[in-house]
């Protein structure tokens, strides 16, 4: 029974965890519709409820604008596509009384129809390729008489559109195949789909304000019928049934809200069909290609299984619902004044309601990310914050709880040197990055950035991705800004206008600034020009990263460099993918480290970063620090100290991409030249045509990038893209965890797991993540790991890892069993 409510409020009576207040929701609410109905003239109602118990209901506007009828809570609406719904329920019942099956050929059912191939399950999941019928009832229909379903069908039998892609090929909304779905409900029940689903559905259910109608039927059968109608220069001008509106099935049902709360309450107890056929309507359909479509028999689902909705829209109406299938939160929203805007509100609606729902994630070993060993014990988050940590939580009144089955939970792994924006934008769900645990991306490295930043911002507001992202400002970028691509040092003028550019993006978010002094035109900047800039960072408590100077030859001036830099500002400083990349070096990784050491106790706050990788892909040119790429002994130098003719391997060369995939060795024999030669003709071409090329070196001992990794103050990152060549984009998290903590076990686990978390988002300023506290973000890894590992290599440098069972994002789901959720609740990360 529906609790009472006055003035269209509820109270809210539930548990929401020990730190949630209830109350907020309805004010949260209430803000929320009020300010839709002020600002838009919205006409319509919002009910929220949790079980059979309504939480908000409110109902703004006119029922008739043209009368000035004043919309009361419970009118019932024109429901468009949410009718749907109903139809495939009609078919469930249908399907339990054995009278036909979800893989029936349509023309066994519907005579008349002549599509072969197409199912029943392709008319519900909208797989079934049939052409869309509105334009064909404007080009081929009397226009002066109403339209039935039966004359839709003969209208595809007699012109027979041909199909828009083979039935089970892709997902195409139609309101075509509902329309036949109604037909075969009509000759399977023998009575129209109109009265079945009155006689077996609105009846049983009690549903006093749910009813069909359409124009030819000869009334409609309650009084408060709600109008749609259209602002139209300020003037409310009707918008309601027209002569196509004959037909039923892809909607012409009419609902009330709380009708569609007690719908949605007798699906949750399974009044109509059992729990197993019902089960069939939340499963994505499988197309032939073997991708999911997220569309179930009259429902929009979510990956991750919690909730499925569905929106309509027709004539003057604008509706959605959304029911929360763990939670128990029904969100019915009916509005008939033509203002749209569905999505936004949906989501709006579902990231408030996100907010006070909890999880507990039971069954657990906790690995905090602060260094200490393994507790087994229990987690819950509240919306995208952890809202308790301990060895056994009591259980809040339905909420969501997750078996982690003794596995390790973390906090989200932290890329604090990550490419992977390069392609974010196009590959949103980022499987690379989320099978690797990563929940947060640094991005703005090597001196390469976004500008300007707030452009970013918005564009991961308009267009989010999988996981958070954060930002330096790329001293490259704010140098081509201020001066051009000149390969020469900056003027006192020019070095102010980007001091200018960086004090802008630092009041735009940026983390600090980030140099790569190996590339032009960094290369070109003198000492003292990095030194102004980093000046600019102690005013907003920002940070310097960097690709030093050199890796190689002049690897000891430029971590001196970095110190410098560190002492003079007082700002903390870190090494972008730190290592030993000349031979001359290798085994030396102590030294370096001492040297680190050293100033870390003269109080120069350094840190660094490091991949699991004995190989590197940049420029030809970077091994050239003098840029005289005609010089012989230079290229001899590189390919003996820096790496060899089999260790480069050509990644990217877009002057011939015959030549990607083969090394340097490969190459020069082919060429019958020296390594030499062919290496310096390779830029040569590059040059003159200012191409693009990228190779992948082997440059440094696994001995030394191991004890690199377990230095104190390095945390892991993966210098990676999406789509690249090399293999640390997609595996480089799981193959720490894989090598060097469980097969070398040069340190254990919870340390494996703070250089991930806790320590990364301390190099990187964080203050809200890395650790599993409560107030903390709730970005969340679930992982096994004794089967962790990492798959991609230069074969298949993309493959993606195994034994990361789970991944959270704000809260969120990104992925699980491995795939990704579809779900991107990636935010901007500022400092």
């Amino acid at each position: 029974m529906k609790k009472p409510i006055t003035s269209f409020f509820a109270l809210l009576l539930f548990a929401c965890g020990a730190s949630a207040q209830p109350s907020g929701l309805v004010y949260e609410l209430d803000t929320l519709f009020k300010g839709w109905h002020e600002r838009e003239k919205l006409s319509g109602e919002l009910l929220v409820a949790r079980n059979d118990t309504i939480l908000y209901q409110q109902a703004l506007g006119f029922s008739d604008p043209i009368r000035q009828t004043p919309l009361k809570p419970g009118m019932p609406f024109n429901l468009a596509s949410v009718a749907k719904q109903f139809v495939t329920m009609g078919i469930m019942i249908l399907k339990e009384e054995r009278r036909l099956d979800y893989d029936d050929d349509v023309r066994y059912h519907l005579k008349g129809f002549t599509y072969a191939g197409i199912t029943i399950r392709h008319l519900m999941t909208h797989t079934s390729g049939l052409t869309e019928y509105f334009e064909l009832w404007e080009k081929h229909a009397p226009q002066d008489r109403i339209f039935s379903n039966h004359d839709l069908l003969k209208m595809y039998h007699d012109l027979k559109p041909p199909l828009d892609f083979e039935p089970g090929a892709e997902f195409r909304y139609s309101n075509t195949g509902y329309l036949m779905l109604a037909l075969v409900m009509e000759a399977v029940a023998g009575m129209p789909a109109e009265a079945f689903i009155l006689d077996r559905i609105i009846e049983p259910l009690g549903l006093k304000a749910t009813f069909p109608y359409h124009l030819g039927m000869p009334s409609y059968p309650h009084p408060d019928r709600v109008l749609g109608f259209e602002w139209k220069n300020g003037k409310a001008e009707p918008a309601d049934l027209y002569n196509i509106d004959g037909v039923f099935g892809d909607g012409n049902m009419y609902a009330s809200a709380p009708d569609l709360q007690k719908w949605s309450q007798a699906l949750r107890e399974h009044k109509l069909v059992s729990e197993a056929t019902q089960a069939e309507a939340f499963k994505p359909f499988s197309l032939t290609s073997g991708a999911k479509s997220y569309y179930g028999f009259g429902w929009g689902l979510q990956p991750d299984g919690i909730s499925v909705s569905h929106t309509g829209g027709w004539v003057g109406f604008r509706n959605f619902i959304l029911r929360d299938l763990e939670g128990g939160y029904d969100v019915v929203f009916l509005s008939n004044s033509s203002a749209d805007g569905r999505a936004v509100r949906l989501r709006e609606l579902k990231a408030m309601i996100d907010r006070y729902r909890t999880t507990r994630i039971t069954n657990v070993f906790l690995a905090d990310g602060s260094g200490k060993p393994l507790q087994k014990g229990e987690l819950r988050l509240q919306g995208n914050r952890i809202l308790e940590v301990g060895r056994a939580l009591s259980p809040n009144p339905g909420e969501r709880v997750v078996n982690g089955k003794g596995k390790v939970l973390s906090p989200g792994f932290i890329d604090t040197h990550s490419h992977h924006d390069r392609d974010m934008f196009e590959k949103r769900s980022m499987p690379e990055v989320v099978s690797q645990g990563i929940t947060t991306i640094v991005v703005g490295q090597d001196g390469g950035s976004h500008f300007p930043l707030r452009e970013l911002w918005a564009t991961l507001d308009s267009t989010p991705v999988a996981v958070n992202v954060a930002s330096y400002a790329g001293h490259n970028t704010l140098r081509r800004r201020a001066m051009g691509n000149f390969t020469r040092q900056a003027s006192a003028a020019e070095v102010e206008k980007m001091k200018t550019l960086l004090a802008q993006e630092m009041e735009s978010g940026a983390l600090g600034l980030a140099t790569g002094l190996e590339y032009d035109p960094g290369i070109y900047s003198s000492r003292e020009e990095v030194l102004a800039l980093s000046r600019v960072l102690k005013t907003y408590n920002g940070r310097y990263i960097s690709h030093i100077r050199s890796e190689d030859r002049y690897l000891k001036e430029a971590v001196e460099e970095i110190l410098f830099i560190g002492k003079k500002v007082k700002i903390p400083v870190q090494i972008s993918h730190m290592k030993l990349a000349i031979v001359s070096q290798w085994g030396k990784a102590d030294s370096l480290l001492q040297v680190l050491d050293k100033a870390r106790k003269r109080g120069i706050q350094v840190t660094a970063d490091v991949y699991p990788y004995e190989y590197w892909q940049a420029t030809m040119t970077v091994l050239f620090p003098d840029r005289n790429f005609t010089d012989l002994n230079a290229a001899r130098f590189a390919l003996t100290e820096l790496t060899t003719p089999e260790g480069m391997f050509i990644a990217n060369y877009e002057p011939d991409t015959t030549l990607e995939g083969q090394t340097l060795a490969d190459l020069a024999a082919a060429r019958g030249q020296a390594p030499e030669v062919v290496y310096l003709d390779l830029i040569k071409t590059v040059l003159e045509q200012q191409a693009e090329e990228s190779v992948i070196c082997t440059s440094m001992d696994p001995t030394d990038v191991g004890k690199l990794l377990a230095w104190p103050w390095s945390n892991v990152c993966t210098d990676g893209t999406l789509n690249g060549t090399h293999p640390r984009g997609a595996g480089s998290f799981p193959k720490v965890l894989r090598l060097y903590q469980r097969e070398q076990g040069l340190f254990d686990l919870p340390e494996a797991i703070r250089k991930m978390t806790s320590l990364a988002a301390q190099n990187m300023g964080f203050r809200d993540r890395g650790l599993l506290q409560p107030g903390y973000v709730a970005d969340l890894v679930l992982f096994d790991p004794d089967t962790v590992t990492d798959h991609a290599d230069m074969v298949q440098p993309t493959a993606l890892s195994e034994g990361i069972l789970q991944v959270w994002v704000n809260g969120r789901e990104v992925w699980k069993d491995g795939e990704t959720m579809g779900n991107l609740p990636g935010k901007a990360v500022k400092r």
